[in-house]
C-alpha cells in the first residue's frame, strides 16, 4: 500500500514538472512570436530608408583590406560575423551588423563589442543572453528558387529573406530592402582553402587560418559550418537576376574573387567616383 502510494506520487510529481516545463516553453514561444512580431515593423520601417544611396556589403574574405574599411567610414555598409575583429585597427563600424550562422552565433553573441548598437539576426537563432538588443528577421529556408527569391523580395512581410547557404545573401536582400542601388560587393573572394567536398548543413573541423580578412579569425580544430561553394553560386545567380529585374545593380569590387554571378568593377575606380 505505501510502495502504492509513493509511486502514484511519484507519478504526479514527474507529470507536474512536465507541465510545468511545457507552461515555460510555450511562454517562451510566446514571447519569442510577440519579438518577430515588433522586430517585423522595424524591418518594414527600414523599405526604401536609404533609397537609391549606395550601398556596400562586406565580406570578411582575404582580400578586404583594413584600408577599405577606413575609407568606408560614413558610408552605408552591411557586414556581419567577427568583422568586428577589424576595430582596433579602423575607426570604421558597419550600418548594419547580421549573424546568420548557429554554430558562430553562440560563440560571439557575448562578445560583440559596443562599437555595435545592435545585431540582426533570423528568428531560428536565439536571442536571449545577447549583450546587444537584438533583431529577429523572418527567415525562409525553402525559397532557393526564382519564384520564391522574388515573393521574399518583394513581399519581405509575407516571405523574409531568402536563404541562400551564405550570411551575403541576407545581406544584399537587406541593402535592397533599404533601397541602395547600386549595391557594391567587397572582401566577397568566394573561395575556401581546405574545404573540398563538403555537404550543406554537415559542420567541418576547420583545417586553415587563411580563408579570411584577419589572422585568428578561425582557429585550426575548430568545428564550423562550411561554404557549400556550389549552392552559394547558385543563389547568388538567382539573386542577381531578381535584382536586375527590379531595377538594383549590384556590382562585386572585391579585390580578388572567383564568384562570377554579378557584374565585376575596380574597387579603386568606385573609391574615387565616390571620393573615398
Amino acid at each position: 500500500m505505501i510502495v502504492k502510494a509513493k509511486n502514484k506520487l511519484i507519478s504526479r510529481v514527474i507529470q507536474s514538472n512536465y507541465f510545468r516545463k511545457e507552461i515555460i516553453k510555450y511562454s517562451e514561444i510566446l514571447i519569442k512570436n510577440e519579438k518577430i512580431k515588433e522586430d517585423l515593423k522595424f524591418f518594414k520601417g527600414l523599405k526604401n530608408k536609404h533609397l537609391d544611396k549606395p550601398a556596400f556589403v562586406i565580406g570578411n574574405g582575404p582580400s578586404l583590406k583594413i584600408e577599405d574599411l577606413n575609407r568606408l567610414v560614413g558610408q552605408l555598409t552591411i557586414a556581419s560575423n567577427k568583422i568586428y575583429l577589424a576595430f582596433g585597427r579602423t575607426k570604421w563600424t558597419p550600418t548594419y551588423f547580421t549573424v546568420i550562422d548557429n554554430l558562430l552565433w553562440p560563440k560571439i553573441k557575448n562578445l560583440i563589442p559596443s562599437e555595435i548598437s545592435e545585431v540582426l539576426i533570423p528568428e531560428y537563432l536565439d536571442y536571449k543572453e545577447c549583450t546587444k538588443p537584438t533583431r529577429l528577421f523572418k527567415h525562409n529556408k525553402g525559397c532557393l528558387d526564382l519564384i520564391g527569391a522574388q515573393s521574399a523580395i518583394e513581399n519581405y512581410d509575407m516571405d523574409g529573406f531568402f536563404a541562400g547557404y551564405t550570411v551575403t545573401i541576407e545581406n544584399i536582400q537587406l541593402a535592397m530592402l533599404l533601397g541602395a542601388n547600386p549595391i557594391y560587393l567587397l572582401g566577397l573572394d568566394h573561395n575556401y582553402k581546405e574545404e573540398t567536398n563538403v555537404k550543406e548543413g554537415v559542420p567541418i573541423v576547420n583545417k586553415s587560418d587563411s580563408n579570411h580578412f584577419i589572422e585568428g579569425y578561425r582557429s585550426v580544430g575548430e568545428v564550423v559550418n562550411p561554404a557549400p561553394l556550389k549552392q552559394m553560386s547558385e543563389s547568388y545567380e538567382i539573386l542577381n537576376e531578381v535584382a536586375v529585374k527590379k531595377g538594383f545593380k549590384i556590382i562585386n569590387i572585391s579585390r580578388e574573387s572567383k564568384l562570377t554571378a554579378f557584374e565585376r568593377g575596380d574597387i579603386e575606380k568606385v573609391f574615387d567616383k565616390y571620393g573615398l
